[in-house]
């Protein structure tokens, strides 16, 4: 027997179950863990008389067409991921890590700590660069609206030119349009000329958001 590739657990009468496994490997890739995913015997395996306990691995599940219990043999495959459907699974299944910011109520920037996220005080988290963003793009939209004076667009009024700044690819741009959206946009075109060279600095930094 391939004691490299194949894990074999008997089912029989316990505790006299021969169990046999292969040398251990202090480190595998994903790729192998994938391929060479039958049952590892490390701390996973809870034996009571005639009952078998299997712990099976975090971001695995048993691979249930091909495993087989009458062989004793257990195979698993990598879960497939599941797509959170609300804020909260989000926050059940997304961990924080040091690489995650967060913005204070003194719009400081802080790196997190590892720990779970609180669905109620997490919602400003991101990293650093999009909180960054995030900042300079409410400076920009307090910015536009005392530029604009009271003057808000109508969408839907394709007679009415907007001014816009908005990204093009890695480029900041500006443009005249009547009905697509974008967050800068002004009522005249010497307006966003003159917002645009004020503030171009505060532009690049939100624009992963505009």
């Amino acid at each position: 027997m391939d004691y490299q590739n194949e894990y074999y657990l008997r089912f029989g009468l316990l505790p006299d179950i021969p169990v046999l496994v292969r040398p251990e490997k202090t480190c595998m890739t994903n790729e192998e863990i994938a391929e060479d995913n039958k049952l590892t015997l490390n701390s996973t395996i809870t034996m009571n008389m005639n009952e078998l306990k299997i712990e099976v691995p975090q971001g695995m599940v048993i691979d249930t067409e091909n495993s087989s219990l009458k062989e004793g043999i257990i195979k698993f495959k990598p879960a497939k991921k599941q797509l959170p459907r609300t804020w909260e699974e989000f926050c059940e299944t997304h961990t924080l890590t040091e690489k995650d910011c967060t913005i204070s109520t003194g719009c400081r920037i802080y790196n997190c700590i590892d720990r779970e996220r609180a669905p109620e005080q997490d919602k400003n988290i991101g990293t650093i660069e999009t909180c960054k963003a995030v900042l300079a793009l409410m400076q920009l939209i307090q910015l536009r609206d005392c530029y604009n004076d009271g003057w808000n667009p109508d969408w839907s009024n394709i007679q009415e030119n907007k001014y816009v700044i908005f990204r093009d690819g890695d480029n900041i741009s500006k443009d005249k349009l009547t009905s697509f959206q974008f967050v800068l946009n002004f009522k005249t075109v010497e307006l966003r000329d003159t917002f645009l060279n004020n503030f171009r600095d505060l532009i690049e930094i939100a624009k992963p958001l505009i």
